[in-house]
């Protein structure tokens, strides 16, 4: 599996929406070509050895197609259905914006997270919650 501290800390340092992370948090935990829908641009697909970009997309090569990775980073569906797919079964999730400054803090079960953005600091308590079962 990839270094989840150091996603974690491009995570938690990421301003907003990065499709260089949507990409490394789908490579990292191997999601299949079914959860992100069908590959696209057959037709004018070239394979790349990481995240690419393309017809705004982050895009990778797999068996000889290209895929693009969910928009994780800005979508809050996209992250609530990563942490539906990563930890099945019920969740107590809080959130609430942080007042003066401008980000989410989020409480994902017992591990709190805060980024500058809802879906970030969703994926930073995911991210956490995996290094800590990865210690126990």
């Amino acid at each position: 599996m990839t270094d989840l501290p150091a996603l974690l800390a491009r995570v938690e340092a990421a301003t907003g929406p990065d499709r260089e992370i949507d990409a490394a948090i789908a490579l990292a935990f191997r999601l299949p070509q079914q959860f992100f829908g069908e590959a696209i641009d057959r037709e004018f697909s070239r394979k790349v050895d990481g995240p690419d970009y393309h017809v705004d997309k982050a895009t990778w090569s797999g068996m000889g197609e290209r895929y693009a990775a969910p928009e994780f980073t800005s979508s809050l569906d996209a992250t609530v259905a990563l942490v539906e797919k990563l930890r099945p079964g019920p969740r107590v999730v809080i959130s609430s914006p942080v007042y003066p400054a401008d980000s989410w803090w989020v409480k994902m079960d017992d591990c709190r997270a805060m980024a500058r953005t809802e879906p970030l600091a969703r994926l930073a308590a995911l991210l956490r919650s995996m290094i800590e079962e990865e210690g126990k």
